[in-house]
């Protein structure tokens, strides 16, 4: 279970999302390419995904090491995710390449001591050094070949979502926060989010 602790500094800077992530939706689409989770709700996507994959070679590649960073279940490097706000995709791959080579060394131990990883992971080089170039490459196939067709769905989804939670916090304050269940539960000041 991962806990949040939060500051009442944090909580008058809670934003919600207004549009979707590129890399937060692409680390759940893995997860989800992989899983045969949500049949209903991604079983179309991960079918024609699927097919995608097998007639775009560049995007099957690109797979390869994301499935050996992004496993189906367990932890997966914060690294991938960096914390950049209406910038989209570029900002993004900017923000990652960018990982020092300390945040890299300690988000890699772990998921490296349960699964083989790319060979480029064990040894990253310097800050600078364009060690996650290939790595940007691939997540930028993958949001391209696997993700854009889908995008105008998808910025609707997050669009709609944003209007509700915004509309729950407005009419409840962070109290609104526990009808995040169940896989969260917020019990001031601390957000319980289920992480397996």
């Amino acid at each position: 279970m991962l806990r949040v602790h939060f500051t009442s500094h944090d909580l008058r800077n809670v934003r919600v999302a207004r549009r979707p992530d590129p890399l937060w939706e692409l680390i759940c689409s893995v997860c989800r390419l992989e899983t045969g989770q949500g049949p209903l709700d991604f079983g179309h996507w991960r079918s024609a995904s699927r097919d995608r994959l097998t007639k775009d070679a560049l995007a099957g590649r690109a797979l390869r090491p994301l499935r050996a960073l992004i496993p189906a279940v367990g932890y997966i490097p914060d690294f991938l995710t960096p914390p950049v706000t209406g910038g989209g995709l570029p900002a993004g791959l900017d923000a990652l390449r960018r990982t020092p080579r300390v945040r890299l060394t300690r988000e890699l131990t772990r998921p490296a001591e349960s699964r083989p990883l790319p060979t480029w992971t064990t040894s990253p080089g310097r800050p600078g050094d364009d060690t996650l170039r290939p790595l940007a490459g691939a997540l930028a196939a993958y949001v391209r070949t696997l993700l854009e067709p889908y995008w105008p769905h998808l910025r609707t989804a997050v669009g709609n979502d944003a209007d509700l939670r915004s509309r729950t916090v407005l009419d409840g304050g962070t109290q609104a926060l526990e009808g995040l269940r169940p896989p969260a539960r917020w019990r001031a000041p601390v957000l319980e989010v289920d992480y397996p």
